[in-house]
Order: C-alpha cells, then structure tokens, then sequence
C-alpha cells in the first residue's frame, strides 16, 4: 500500500487551463507507508496537505474492512482514497455512498475504457460535441458527480503519459484538449464539489525536456 500525499490542482469551477511551468514543484508525491504510521504530524512548511492511500483488500476483506484495519495499523483515518473507474463505471455505488458518510474523499481516476472493452481515444473526447455518445457519457458523469454531492478528487486518465495510456493516442496534445473538454462540461454542469487534478508518475518530473514522457509536455 502506498501512502500519498497529494496537492489540489484545479477545482471544477476553474478556468480549464492546465499547469504548464517547468518552474512549478511537483504537484504530488509518493510517501511510503512506514514513513508515516506512528508520527502525528507531517511538516511542510505549513503547506495544507491531505493523507491518503490506495487500500487493496486481503484475505476476503471487503474494501470497507481493507480500510479501516488500514487505518487501525496507521492511526488516523484517511482523507481520500484512491477510486479507479472506467468510462462507463456505475456512480456512486454503496462503497462511495459510504466512504462521503465517514468523510472519507474518493479521489476518481476514471479510464477512457468501458467496462466492455471498448477504447474512447483522447482525440475522440477532445473533438466530442454535445448530443455525441461521447459527450453524452462525460456529461453524466458530471451529472452524476453534482447529484452525489459530497467532495470528491476527480481526474481523468491519470499518468497519461505512461506505456498503459497509449491505447489512448501519443499526442500529448489531444490529451490536454480531452483533459479539458471534459473539466469544460463540469464547470457547465454547475459542477461544484469536484475538485479537478492532473497526476503523472514520479518519473515524468524527472526525465529530460526530449523524453516524449516530460510531464510539462502533457
């Protein structure tokens, strides 16, 4: 399981602009677990930060009890977890009706496959057009999301550039145009309890301005 620690990007309410300032601190990072369990604190310089992990059940557990025996071992309760999704994955269902009535955050990634198979390529969200199937589906996501009501992170295709997004397409490009094609029908769903981030891997701040992963490329 690995802790993370992770700063809010861009609210749904926001303009749409994605960060891109290679003068820009990374905008997350990977803690590891006994890093954290027995310390009351985490000093950052007063920066706000929000505990969270990926908790994945053993030994029959459901997720709920993966989370609070996770918590037990830890000391605290989580503020988010992490909530991976597909392009057509039900909303909300009992596990995040009862992770917003602990005040627990899920923080969704959700995945252009569906839950059949089938590949929605970032050029095909990036060009989608109100009454499209495609839009169709972001904007019930967005209705969806408003309806749920509580505060949720929200991201779509996290770690784009990674080797398992290229069945999406290779353009950084038609990433950042489907990234805010679909943040876009949020803020015009009157979404406001989304709150909006960009994840890319660890690596992706670390490899050269000519690698194709460079994470300001995307």
């Amino acid at each position: 399981v690995a802790a993370m620690l992770a700063a809010l990007v861009a609210p749904a309410r926001a303009a749409a602009a994605r960060p891109h300032n290679p003068g820009t601190p990374a905008l997350g990072s990977l803690v590891p677990t006994e890093a954290i369990a027995g310390h009351a604190a985490l000093d950052l310089g007063g920066a706000p930060i929000a505990l969270g992990a990926e908790v994945k059940p053993t030994g029959g557990q459901t997720q709920e009890q993966a989370i609070t025996s996770f918590e037990a071992t830890i000391g605290r309760q989580l503020a988010y977890t992490r909530d991976y999704l597909l392009w057509d994955s039900p909303f909300p269902t009992a596990y995040e009706n009862w992770l917003a009535t602990r005040g627990t955050q899920p923080m969704i990634s959700v995945k252009p496959s569906t839950m059949g198979g089938k590949v929605i390529s970032w050029a095909s969200i990036a060009a989608a057009q109100p009454g499209s199937s495609i839009y169709n589906q972001m904007l019930t996501w967005a209705n969806e999301v408003k309806t749920f009501g509580h505060p949720v992170y929200f991201t779509f295709d996290h770690e784009a550039e990674s080797a398992a997004s290229s069945i999406y397409g290779s353009n950084p490009a038609d990433f950042i145009a489907a990234w805010q094609n679909f943040h876009n029908i949020f803020v015009a769903d009157g979404v406001t309890n989304a709150t909006w981030i960009w994840i890319m891997t660890s690596y992706a701040f670390i490899v050269p301005p000519t690698d194709h992963r460079y994470a300001w490329n995307w």
